[in-house]
């Protein structure tokens, strides 16, 4: 695995400042949905990739909820959806970005002002969080070996062949302009994974640190060397997933996560497991006080054999 991307829907992990992070049960499954209004960037890659697949949720509002202008895309050098309407119009669009492929770019009408159309038309679903995702593989040359596919709620929409295409941008386009257009649970991987594939927030059973608790859940590392590890409540995943489900990996997220003073300030995860302690990727920390961190890393067992699991980080210099 070359790239693998994860966000539950801060905007803070973004690559693109001006974004703010909602807090909501309603509109997003993990808690959280991002609003970033700017029209550029989103997630930087490691490189221009030829293949990318792409997983995210987007609230859709109902036709009595539709104001009068919005839009919100994800898009990779071309390819991707974007969700629009009109400010003289409560007309709301669902539009795949495919253009120069030879796949058919046409606006889909979803709905005007019945809901159920939006169901009729492409099995996505007003007034509920809906789960996209989507491959596009960069062709070799005048051959259709290149490819675009789209799936939304499990159902494919598009499966296209496509020659070969030019892309120069090394990010992926992550933009919302909308409260009522929120995007969350994004994963994002040069590698194929499962379309059921999901972000799933775990509740900490216990925490374990030498830091200083500051009384309201948050936590101050004055040396280099100290760690907090929370507990994961493994029976909780059980009762609402199933003892039997799969994990893949594990996010570790720092919400805020920031250096308070100048100079150097580094956090790298570690999990705690059957007794053996893990170290993974080391970040720095910034000094915007409404900082976000996250640590990803792969992690193979059902939830019933990962019992006992603590994550967390490790402060360094």
């Amino acid at each position: 695995m070359g790239f693998h991307y994860v966000n539950p829907g801060f905007a803070g992990l973004l690559d693109v400042t001006g974004g703010t992070t909602v807090v909501t049960s309603e509109r997003s499954k993990t808690g959280y949905g991002i609003l970033q209004p700017k029209d550029s960037c989103g997630v930087e890659l490691k490189a221009v990739l030829k293949e990318l697949w792409i997983r995210f949720d987007i609230y859709l509002p109902t036709s009595k909820e539709v104001p009068k202008a919005f839009e919100a895309k994800v898009i990779y050098n071309g390819f991707g959806l974007r969700f629009y309407t009109y400010e003289a119009t409560n007309q709301f669009f669902v539009e795949p970005d495919c253009s120069g492929t030879g796949l058919d770019p046409n606006k889909i009408i979803v709905y005007k002002s019945d809901m159920e159309e939006l169901k009729a038309e492409c099995h996505l679903f007003a007034g509920k969080v809906n789960s996209v995702y989507m491959h596009a593989k960069r062709g070799t040359g005048n051959a259709m070996d290149g490819a675009f596919e789209l799936w939304f709620n499990g159902t494919q929409c598009i499966n296209g062949a496509i020659k070969c295409y030019t892309w120069r941008n090394s990010y992926v386009t992550v933009m919302s302009n909308s409260e009522l257009l929120l995007i969350s649970d994004i994963i994002i991987s040069d590698t194929a994974f499962d379309k059921r594939m999901q972000l799933v927030p775990v509740p900490a059973v216990g925490i374990e640190s030498d830091m200083t608790q500051m009384g309201d859940g948050s936590y101050i590392a004055t040396d280099a060397g100290q760690t907090l590890l929370q507990h994961l409540d493994m029976e909780a995943l059980a009762a609402s997933y199933g003892g039997n489900s799969h994990v893949t990996g594990v996010a570790v997220i720092g919400n805020p996560a920031y250096q308070m003073e100048s100079g150097g300030g580094t956090l790298t995860g570690i999990q705690s497991l059957s007794g053996t302690l893990t170290e993974y990727a080391t970040q720095p920390l910034k000094s915007d006080a409404a900082g976000v961190i996250c640590d990803y890393h792969p992690l193979e067992g059902t939830v019933d054999g990962l019992s006992g699991l603590a994550v967390g980080w490790k402060t360094g210099v």
